[in-house]
């Protein structure tokens, strides 16, 4: 069977790709490792890297469609479920309306109620958003009763919460009707042989998945890195010849090592890079190979530089490699106990040149998403302790030296502004357009909410403030009731880490900011 020279592009469906001879990447080899081992899964990607495909894929092989796997890994594996295949249900949220609450839960019900029908269940009650828990357990029990164990694959879970990030009411009102649908899930545990959960997003272990405790995060995984996107060697062995056959003023070959050499790929478990599958269809549908890099350089995944956010590994990793470095990098050990408990607030104060900039720059390399601390930290202490890869390049770190927002010091408001506004500036960069308010503290709280991603906020010299202003008592007063304000009683702050020559501040009858534990010269 010939599938060689025809280009998938914006094809989702596994069965349409096969049945009309368009090229496939393998990945059925990975997808029958994770149904051999079995579970519950979510995985996230961003726009465009094949997870409706990768569904798709999964469904046709839990109902041992085996004529579609010829020449696949996976062909064998499926062949042994068309004598006995899985049940397999299909939630999708792309199609539903999210312009009100209303249009919501009309298409959610919808989008339920469909899934009862393409099994022939009656449910004898009103298809509303009110009767959720009542439809997915009819749904569930008559699948179970008649068939046994079954698979649940999920997609585009976060576009409910994404494409209403600009209404606040909305949507709270739809992150109360998800967990509801999610809590039902979670109660069928025993029923569902193996569950799939994709979406743009990482999810939020304190949102709507809170009650799912045994969902496998893999998004970040090492073994299944390449799962999603093409490999270099995968783009040479399966479009080598599609290329060849255009006859374009470029070979193959050299047009891959172009792509190679402008480094446009992806790496999601710091060890495999993967190129974006729709952007090299688009490339390749386009036929004019001088115009690739504008498909493959999609705005979206600039590299953008950061003023306070995720500024990566480099200030430490310089100071690593000294020739005279002594490793303090088993401090971590103590920070990660802190992690998410009620001591997360860290306060080190300790005289000048006694290497607290250099410890910060550690901790912000160590916790920061874009890095990677396997490499960063290779052959430190912390490599060999258990709690190493447990917090490792898990958070949005903030990082903020304060003595840049002394150099022109015009007024406390002028300080506390623009450092709201190089986070924030910092966040849109990042997250796109919809993140935007003045309420540093509430903007984080929503994109904690939306992504699932937690805070680290790192500040080396915190107390500069009060040291350069000690006549200025209005001035200190503002600026600790900000960072109290900021930090106290924040669920998406993980740990907050400081530095300092003065203890913290105390002003009046209390402390402005109670809650850290201090580490000071006694």
């Amino acid at each position: 069977m010939n599938r060689q020279f025809k280009l998938p592009n914006k094809i989702t469906s596994f069965q349409k790709i096969r049945v009309n001879n368009f090229i496939y990447v393998d990945k059925t080899a990975k997808l029958q490792r994770m149904i051999e081992v079995g579970g519950w899964y979510f995985l996230a990607r961003p726009h465009g890297f094949g997870k409706t495909l990768t569904l798709s894929t999964l469904t046709a092989m839990f109902n041992g469609k085996y004529e579609l796997f010829e020449g696949l890994a996976a062909y064998d594996f499926v062949k042994q479920y068309a004598e006995h295949p899985y049940t397999v249900i299909n939630f999708n949220f792309k199609p539903i309306n999210f312009s009100n609450l209303q249009s919501f839960e009309n298409s959610f019900a919808r989008m339920i109620a469909k899934v009862a029908s393409n099994f022939s269940i009656d449910l004898q009650y009103p298809i509303t958003c009110l009767n959720i828990e009542y439809m997915i357990e009819d749904i569930f029990e008559y699948l179970y009763k008649n068939f046994g164990a079954f698979v649940v694959l999920i997609d585009d879970y976060d576009k409910p919460i994404m494409d209403c990030l600009k209404n606040n009411d909305l949507l709270f009102s739809i992150h109360k009707i998800l967990k509801t649908f999610y809590d039902k899930i979670d109660s069928y545990n025993d029923a569902i042989d193996f569950l799939l959960i994709t979406g743009i997003e990482r999810y939020n272990e304190y949102g709507i998945f809170s009650t799912i405790s045994g969902l496998n995060n893999i998004s970040m995984d090492e073994e299944y890195g390449d799962l999603l996107g093409y490999t270099h060697e995968e783009l040479e062995h399966n479009f080598a010849n599609y290329v060849d056959q255009q006859k374009l003023k470029i070979t193959s070959k050299d047009l891959f090592e172009q792509l190679k050499r402008y480094n446009d790929q992806f790496c999601f478990d710091a060890v495999t890079n993967v190129y974006n599958p729709s952007a090299i269809l688009q490339c390749l549908t386009n036929g004019d190979h001088e115009k690739y890099i504008s498909y493959i350089n999609d705005k979206r995944y600039d590299r953008v530089k950061y003023s306070c956010i995720n500024q990566g590994d480099k200030s430490f990793f310089e100071t690593k490699n000294l020739e005279l470095y002594v490793d303090k990098s088993e401090l971590l050990i103590y920070t990660n106990k802190f992690i998410n408990t009620d001591r997360k607030f860290i306060c080190i104060t300790r005289p000048r040149r006694f290497g607290k900039t250099i410890a910060l720059n550690m901790v912000a390399a160590y916790y920061d998403m874009t890095c990677n601390a396997k490499k960063t930290f290779a052959g430190l202490k912390i490599t060999k302790h258990e709690s190493f890869s447990d917090f490792a390049n898990r958070y949005i770190v903030i990082k903020i030296t304060m003595t840049n927002y002394l150099i022109k010091t015009e007024d406390i408001h002028s300080i506390i502004q623009k450092l709201k506004d190089n986070i924030t500036n910092d966040f849109i960069k990042y997250f796109g357009n919809d993140y935007q308010s003045d309420d540093l503290g509430k903007l984080m709280d929503a994109i904690n909410l939306t992504t699932g991603l937690e805070f680290v906020i790192v500040i080396d010299e915190w107390d500069c403030l009060v040291r350069e202003c000690k006549d200025k008592l209005d001035w200190q007063k503002e600026y600790l009731d900000f960072l109290c304000y900021w930090f106290k009683d924040r669920e998406c702050i993980a740990l907050v880490y400081m530095t300092g020559i003065l203890p913290i501040k105390k002003y009046g009858t209390h402390s402005a900011l109670n809650m850290f534990d201090e580490y000071s010269m006694l």
